[in-house]
């Protein structure tokens, strides 16, 4: 089919199912609730970039897609552009019809942000857009909504562009790193602010020098750039997909470089200083932003694609777990799983067996009752208890209790091997993901444990505070090739496995550990076999 042709079908087929849509009512519309949804991946496509949103009791996540071939590259023909899912309840998600296109103007549609001013939605969007000349994402554009789902792209000027707003400054690289527009309200200056991603000049033998720009405006509409950036870190070539917003008794500043991370300031003047840790989420949470229905601060990113374990991270994947990002008791931020989540995992995998599932090595190590499971080594001794039918794709919620020095081992997973030419496969444990939460070094760490000596550096380290005289919340969810876990209601961790075999394993070091209220369920729509 012709280019045209195929374009003009793709909107006669939007066409009639935004009319449908429009025409339903949003109590029919949600009366068949779509299937439980996690790590949403479009069809033929990546999860990039998230632009989330939430207006009336519902939550919008608008995502960069591009679609891939069958190998997983980007075809040439393909775009970015902007797609659109909706969720009453963050579990739950709806495809929608795409939000913003390429078109004959537009090439691409890159990453930005939603603001409501006086009941009309702006998607402001960067974009490389045929009427203006200079390099990669070149200018700032925007699109218009009465209702979130039709949006209509503004004529005439760019609000930013390069070539005309940038050289002038004197601060600013005029490269394809000027992108990535966020737009909010300045409560104290009476304005709109938008902070966009940006590079200041640099020398050529030190490239990077990654900044947060601003720019500001009175209506939306005509904006001045300032000279003096937000943030000027030089953590990567350009720090991308700012967000600002109130947090705890001041403001917070999320931009994206190696991961997500974020600063906290008293004002939006800065300065922006380093919290005592700024990727509470840890290394594989990548261009997460965030939404807030006035309670809740809800962190949507994605979890990347990798080939293997120490691979590059390669553009798009899937949509995380939604997370909530608060201030703790101290003011610094802190993830935690949203209970909508918890609540969708409920048909138990164990057949009713609950903990005692786990077979032990050593039983007078170990002990185990309807709901909790005890592990008891002494110092210097270990005790392990193993689930090896369990499922590859599993929820496992549990409440930890670690003595002094001890640490506990989750092994997930596990690799089939052949014994030897002929012999047939064996499932070994000892070639498994380990998961560790340790009270003495106060980390948690992701390894591939392999057979043999294990001399691989670990995938993840993070620090955490693990108390000794209380209990820790852990959530762990493996689905695919996706592991994600929650440790106390204050970090996460994300990554990607390559082993596909179920079979999980819990270790105890150097003391007691008690895990108490352990369940592990199905995912919603699957079954253990």
């Amino acid at each position: 089919m012709p280019n045209s042709a195929h374009a003009a079908w793709r909107v006669m087929k939007h066409t009639i199912l935004l009319t449908a849509l429009l025409l339903t009512p949003l109590a029919v519309l949600h009366a068949a609730e779509p299937p439980a949804t996690f790590h949403y991946q479009p069809h033929g496509a990546i999860f990039g970039d998230p632009v989330p949103f939430r207006h009336g009791g519902t939550w919008h996540v608008f995502y960069l897609r591009r679609a891939v071939d069958a190998a997983g590259a980007f075809p040439a023909s393909s775009a970015l552009e902007w797609y659109h899912l909706v969720s009453r309840d963050l579990v739950h998600w709806e495809e929608l019809p795409p939000a913003l296109l390429a078109d004959e103007n537009d090439r691409l549609i890159a990453t930005g942000a939603i603001v409501e001013k006086d009941g009309v939605f702006h998607a402001f969007y960067s974009t490389q857009n045929r009427a203006d000349k200079g390099p990669g994402l070149a200018s700032v554009r925007v699109a218009t909504s009465r209702d979130l789902v039709t949006w209509t792209k503004q004529p005439g000027e760019p609000l930013l562009l390069l070539k005309r707003d940038v050289p002038a400054l004197g601060t600013y690289e005029s490269n394809p790193h000027f992108r990535d527009p966020h737009v909010f309200w300045n409560p104290q200056a009476k304005e709109w602010w938008l902070a966009i991603a940006a590079q200041q000049k640099v020398e050529p033998a030190y490239p990077y020098a990654g900044a947060v720009a601003v720019a500001t405006s009175p209506d939306l509409r005509q904006w001045t750039m300032r000279r003096e950036p937000m943030l000027a870190t030089r953590e990567g070539p350009a720090s991308e997909c700012p967000d600002v917003f109130p947090f705890g008794k001041g403001w917070a500043l999320i931009y994206y470089t190696d991961t997500t991370h974020i600063r906290l300031a008293a004002t939006l003047d800065g300065p922006w200083r380093c919290p005592d840790n700024d990727a509470p989420w840890g290394l594989h949470l990548h261009a997460a932003t965030t939404m807030s229905d006035g309670q809740r601060r809800i962190l949507i990113g994605f979890v990347p694609r990798v080939a293997s374990d120490f691979a590059e991270h390669e553009y798009g994947g899937v949509m995380a777990l939604p997370r909530e990002l608060y201030a703790d008791e101290k003011g610094q931020p802190a993830v935690r799983l949203v209970p909508e989540v918890i609540a969708a995992c409920q048909d138990d995998a164990t057949a009713g067996k609950g903990p005692r599932v786990f077979v032990p090595t050593k039983p007078d190590h170990i002990t185990a009752t309807d709901t909790a499971l005890n592990l008891a080594p002494p110092t210097g001794q270990s005790a392990l208890a193993a689930w090896t039918a369990a499922p590859a794709d599993y929820f496992l919620t549990t409440e930890v209790t670690l003595s002094k020095g001890a640490s506990l081992t989750l092994l997930l997973r596990r690799n089939q091997k052949a014994k030897q030419p002929g012999a047939g496969p064996r499932i070994s444990l000892d070639d498994s993901y380990a998961l560790t939460l340790d009270a003495h070094s106060q980390t948690v760490t992701l390894h591939h444990q392999h057979d043999g000596w294990n001399r691989m550096p670990h995938l993840r380290t993070m620090p955490v505070a693990l108390p000794t005289d209380r209990s820790v919340k852990l959530h762990v969810m493996l689905h695919g090739d996706v592991l994600e876990a929650f440790v106390d209601d204050r970090i996460s961790l994300s990554a990607r496995v390559q082993l596909s075999t179920g079979g999980l394993a819990l270790l105890a070091r150097d003391g007691t550990v008690q895990l108490q209220k352990l369940r592990i369920t199905n995912l919603p729509g699957k079954k253990t076999p």
